[in-house]
């Protein structure tokens, strides 16, 4: 068999076999399959057990650890830069769980079929110290224009201050709210829904605002931040019975002062291409936001918001722990694809953080494309 380019084959072709056969190109999206820069691809088939993949550096690490084939490269629409992870065949196993991180949405090319029968999480996370990170993708400065929901503002007086404004993409966040009391602080706007469903460019959700700091001390709850990004395009084949989560982080709180709760973060986006698609009765695709944090008072302890959920009945709930602190508005999901509005104050309380609104899903069979009405896909997927 012959190893060379033919002479009518595009000039950035490049091997899509591990048998030296040439690459032949599809219509992906976001991404150029036979991009030289993505050099040679590989296998790439998980086994059960935990790993970690950061997009910034393509390191996989945990039950195995390898640089993964593939690239950082531009899109072929404007829009952040992508991880590529170039394969010749994708097969992600029951019982492995991809946690990723980093800057960049992650993009699995296939020249061949995959099957993820295990979960990739590119949901925002807390760290061990308590901060939340964006999932990879998520909190796009650019792509995010007019998304971020807006910090409540501080209090000038005794009463608490305002909630932040929930974090959108799919869908509007939630308006945070005011906080109680003289010279207390008024709420944060919820961020516009923003983005296209078609998912083009590739990218995350959107955080929330801050919450507004009391008038005795600087503290502000922090914010929720957008859900990452995956795609997987794929030659042939996608079969799904596994899960992709893109899920927005929940707002903090302000315990121990009367401050505004953060508003939660939007969901981020999932993408799956090729020439057929099955999402199976077992699989699960989310996007969801994440809640908004209770206000805050001098006396009580309130709390966050919790994450967004993997379920088209229950979306997260907001912090609601203390009877004075204004309540943290539900996360977007299914029915009620917007974020929840956070509530206001009470006893010169602070008012809770609005939810953030959900992310995007799109199912894209080129040829076949079937989803299960048992699978959870929230939100919906467009086609």
């Amino acid at each position: 068999m012959s190893t060379g380019t033919p002479a009518d084959a595009s000039p950035d072709a490049v091997d899509a076999d591990l048998n030296g056969g040439p690459c032949l190109p599809w219509n992906a999206l976001n991404v150029t399959p036979c991009d030289a820069a993505l050099g040679p691809p590989g296998s790439v088939v998980l086994g059960a057990g935990s790993y970690t993949l950061d997009t910034g550096t393509g390191l996989l690490a945990g039950a195995s650890s390898q640089m993964l084939p593939g690239a950082l490269v531009a899109q072929s629409t404007a829009g952040p830069q992508i991880r590529v992870v170039n394969a010749t065949t994708l097969g992600i196993a029951v019982g492995a769980t991809i946690a990723v991180s980093g800057a960049y949405p992650l993009v699995f090319v296939v020249h061949g079929s995959a099957t993820v029968d295990g979960t990739i999480d590119v949901s925002a996370q807390l760290n061990g110290l308590g901060a939340s990170v964006p999932g990879p993708g998520g909190d796009d400065a650019t792509q995010c224009a007019g998304g971020i929901g807006a910090a409540g503002a501080a209090s000038t007086g005794i009463g608490g201050g305002g909630g932040g404004g929930g974090g959108a993409y799919g869908d509007n966040g939630g308006d945070g709210g005011d906080g109680q009391g003289a010279g207390h602080g008024t709420h944060g706007a919820h961020g516009a829904a923003t983005g296209m469903a078609v998912l083009t460019p590739l990218r995350g959700g959107c955080p929330g605002g801050t919450g507004g700091a009391p008038s005795t001390a600087a503290a502000t709850a922090r914010a929720g931040n957008g859900g990452g990004a995956v795609e997987i395009t794929a030659s042939a084949a996608i079969a799904i019975g596994g899960m992709l989560v893109a899920s927005g982080t929940g707002g903090g709180t302000p315990t121990g002062v009367a401050g505004g709760g953060g508003g939660g973060g939007a969901g981020g986006g999932i993408v799956l291409d090729g020439d057929s698609v099955m999402v199976s009765s077992g699989a699960a695709l989310c996007a969801n936001g994440g809640g908004g944090g209770e206000g805050g008072q001098i006396a009580g302890t309130s709390a966050a918001g919790s994450p967004g959920t993997c379920s088209t009945t229950l979306v997260a709930s907001g912090g609601a722990s203390d009877p004075d602190g204004g309540d943290g508005g539900a996360g977007g999901g299914l029915p009620a694809t917007k974020g929840g509005n956070g509530a206001a104050g009470a006893s010169n309380a602070g008012g809770g953080g609005g939810g953030g609104g959900i992310g995007r899903i799109r199912v894209r069979g080129r040829t076949i494309r079937t989803i299960d009405p048992a699978a959870v896909v929230t939100p919906a997927a467009a086609p």
